[in-house]
């Protein structure tokens, strides 16, 4: 029986992947189904939400103590697009990415921040 800490931690540790739920349902030697309705019964969110929310959790804290630019975070964390990078962003956190750098760091932002 696959537990959902054990599930959540491989979605940690390969968070920067271009992550599936069949490539995490192969793993766990799962069906693709059992894996999405499990997730949702223990979490109380979809699977993809979970992954889309701790790639930006994990992508505002690289904009706060990286120097690299929205294209290389948003490349690093296998979104699309910078736009739909940016969309999500802001969605989640209520301000674009830009802003939150700028409230967050001010005049410390570095220039490749683009602030």
């Amino acid at each position: 029986m696959t537990n959902i800490n054990e599930v959540k931690q491989y979605i940690f540790v390969n968070i920067k992947c271009n992550l599936s739920i069949s490539d995490i349902a192969y793993f766990f030697k799962i069906s693709r189904q059992y894996l999405h309705a499990f997730f949702k019964k223990e979490c109380g969110v979809t699977i993809m939400n979970y992954i889309i929310n701790k790639k930006l959790e994990m992508a505002a804290v690289d904009l706060l103590i990286t120097s690299n630019d929205l294209i290389t975070i948003s490349k690093q964390y296998n979104f699309r697009t910078v736009t739909y990078f940016r969309h999500r962003f802001n969605l989640k956190f209520n301000v674009m990415p830009e802003e939150f750098i700028e409230k967050y760091l001010g005049d410390d932002c570095p220039k490749s921040a683009q602030c």
